[in-house]
């Protein structure tokens, strides 16, 4: 089984950038990355994902993806074969 990087996103382009270059550097020979961007779902948060602009070898999670996988209690294990890791 590969490593999975999960990495949550805070803060404007330039921290986005440094987040998303260490977990690709974790991830670098077998693993891939994830990314969590539910920081910028609230109402307060005045910055945008600014990622998206960029050819990154990543998968962006839908909104309250994870919020909702622990919300039904199903744990890791269904949030991993959603991903298609079993």
């Amino acid at each position: 089984m590969y490593p999975l990087i999960c990495v949550k996103l805070k803060g404007g382009l330039g921290n986005q950038l440094f987040q998303y270059a260490a977990a690709r550097a974790l991830a670098y020979k077998t693993g891939s990355v994830i990314i969590d961007t539910t920081h910028y779902e609230d109402d307060y948060s005045a910055r945008v994902i600014g990622l998206s602009y960029f050819k990154i070898k990543a998968s962006i999670l839908p909104n309250n993806f994870i919020a909702k996988i622990f919300k039904n209690g199903s744990g890791i294990n269904l949030f991993l074969s959603a991903l298609g890791f079993f």
